[in-house]
């Protein structure tokens, strides 16, 4: 059990990371998308309730995500209408 919670935990390291380097609107969907899959993840193979440590994370890498997103470009829809 305790490996299974290191990797997921190393997942969302990963986007962490993946957060600093993000450029785009787009990029920025992508990993909130991920960001939500793990949490769902996490959230089910910890059922009887999330460890402090765990829940911390989770809550530094959303705050992470909407301080990222009000750093970055609207998307650019110009080029669908072309």
């Amino acid at each position: 059990m305790l490996n299974d919670i290191k990797i997921l935990m190393k997942s969302l390291s990963d986007i962490d990371v993946r957060i600093m380097l993000c450029k785009s609107a787009f990029e920025w969907e992508l990993l909130a998308k991920k960001y939500n899959a793990l949490r769902d993840k996490i959230e089910a193979f910890c059922a009887s309730g999330l460890p402090e440590d765990v829940e911390k994370a989770l809550d530094k890498t959303r705050a992470y995500l909407v301080e990222k997103k009000g750093e970055l470009p609207p998307l650019d829809l110009s080029d669908f209408f072309k």
